[in-house]
């Protein structure tokens, strides 16, 4: 009993002594290539992050929620990572999808975004990154457009998609363009349909 708890223990260590050395090796690459350095902005395991420190075993980063972490380099080296600063350009593109009620105008509604997207101070507007809205689907209680756009606040994109629902919501009242929430036609043999609102459990 004794041996086969010392033989787990020592399993255990050797690899917790592998998980060092492999941080430790990813470490050095870091420092010298210089493929990640300080105040990049990375995706790495589905977090966007900036790069505030870059130590020997691990480094440190802050999340768009402002929350300090600390990654083992490996994550670095072994995972598919994205360096946003080191793109050939500083900006990137995003999307959006917005929906409205079967009664709208496809071509009112395209020009109503365009005017969105090409007046954010934010959003990227020359030949190469020129915005665009794409009628996207016929959705079950919609017909759906993509908002696509440029820009180089990568790491706040979000306050920059809030901006155009807003800038969207007001245009579509002002408009009187029917915001449409889900909904089912029941189709009762012999009767007329109702028509019941889905509403979230």
């Amino acid at each position: 009993m004794l041996l086969a708890g010392s033989a787990a223990l020592l399993v255990g260590l050797g690899l917790g002594i592998q998980q060092i050395f492999n941080d430790l090796v990813s470490g050095m690459f870091l420092l010298f290539e210089g493929s990640v350095e300080v105040d990049d902005i990375l995706e790495v395991d589905g977090m966007v992050c900036i790069v505030k420190k870059i130590k020997l075993r691990t480094s440190e980063v802050v999340t768009k929620d402002g929350v300090l972490k600390i990654v083992p380099n490996h994550k670095f080296i072994t995972e598919t990572v994205t360096n946003w600063s080191k793109q050939k350009h500083k900006y990137a593109r995003f999307k959006t999808v917005m929906g409205v009620s079967y009664n709208s105008d496809p071509k009112q509604i395209k020009a109503l975004l365009m005017e969105i997207l090409e007046n954010h101070p934010q959003i990227l507007n020359n030949t190469e990154t020129k915005p665009m809205v794409r009628f996207l689907e016929y959705g079950d209680s919609s017909i759906n457009f993509e908002l696509v756009f440029f820009t180089e606040s990568i790491f706040r994109v979000e306050n920059v998609m809030s901006d155009i629902r807003y800038s969207a919501f007001e245009a579509f009242r002002i408009n009187d363009i029917e915001i449409p929430f889900p909904q089912r036609d029941l189709h009762i043999k012999g009767g007329d349909f109702v028509r019941v609102p889905e509403v979230d459990q």
